[in-house]
């Protein structure tokens, strides 16, 4: 079902300046977790059509589209099976992929703290900034041949999770930001100069793009559909007394398929319905 509606309605091959999730709880009737009715699955597809549609509709981006919806089983519950439904919105742009950070572009890690010079409070943060950054860009796929069309098929294992040290660069420096120490982080530590912004941001390139395939030992036709990044600061696990400061990664991958057209149809955008 999740496949059928992405290759519907779905254009993740659009460049995004900017992306935004929605999620929605929903519930089908069931015979038992694994079985229901066809009318079932037709009911429940149209709740999630409608669904999806009133994202889109609500959504304030201009040029706006939908790049995909993700659905996860939940609980059986008295006859029913939830199922969480995420929708990914994105504002299409026409630039290529962003140049580095200058001079005076300098953010605060994470919680929305801004600037550090204190503009954008409650507005921004840098794990935001990069996050935009990362889903400006996607790969970019050759036109297919004639007759066929690019089918995305989520990965299963949707998110990819890093917790932000798994990755380091030949001196050792973390690819992703990650800071750890015993006591409070001061204001230099909790701000990325501009210089660790083009630092995380390459790093966090080479990580999504090289580094994941590899760990992961996938195909050639694995892609990266888009990220959350989460400025977050925690306790290191297992320690009372250690402090960290990083960028939590939720990475979202794909399977991308040529198919004929007479088989799959192109999408439909939901502007149009």
């Amino acid at each position: 079902m999740e496949t059928n509606f992405n290759a519907s309605y779905g254009f993740p091959d659009e460049k995004y300046i900017y992306t935004k999730h929605d999620t929605v709880i929903l519930a089908m009737p069931v015979i038992n977790e694994s079985t229901t009715t066809v009318v079932h699955m037709l009911n429940f597809y149209e709740q999630c059509y409608q669904e999806v549609l009133g994202v889109y509709n609500n959504c304030i981006y201009n040029d706006k589209e939908l790049l995909f919806i993700s659905l996860k089983k939940g609980e059986l519950k008295e006859g029913s099976l939830s199922f969480k439904l995420d929708v990914v919105m994105g504002q299409r742009t026409n630039n290529t992929y962003p140049g580095p950070f200058v001079f005076g572009e300098d953010w605060f890690y994470g919680e929305k703290l801004g600037m550090c010079d204190s503009t954008y409070y409650m507005e921004s943060d840098a794990a935001l900034v990069l996050q935009d950054y990362l889903n400006s860009y996607s790969t970019i796929n050759p036109p297919p041949p004639s007759g066929y069309r690019w089918l995305v098929v989520n990965d299963a294992n949707n998110p990819y999770q890093l917790t932000g040290n798994e990755y380091k660069d030949e001196n050792n420096n973390n690819l992703i930001f990650y800071n750890e120490k015993e006591g409070e982080f001061i204001h230099d530590e909790m701000c990325l100069d501009y210089n660790e912004m083009n630092f995380h941001l390459e790093g966090e390139h080479i990580v999504i793009y090289s580094l994941m395939r590899i760990t992961h030992n996938k195909p050639d036709n694995w892609e990266f559909l888009n990220c959350i990044i989460q400025g977050v600061n925690d306790d290191k696990p297992g320690s009372q007394t250690i402090d960290r400061i990083r960028h939590q990664n939720y990475l979202y991958y794909a399977f991308r398929y040529l198919v004929p057209i007479w088989e799959i149809e192109d999408p439909t955008s939901l502007s149009t319905l």
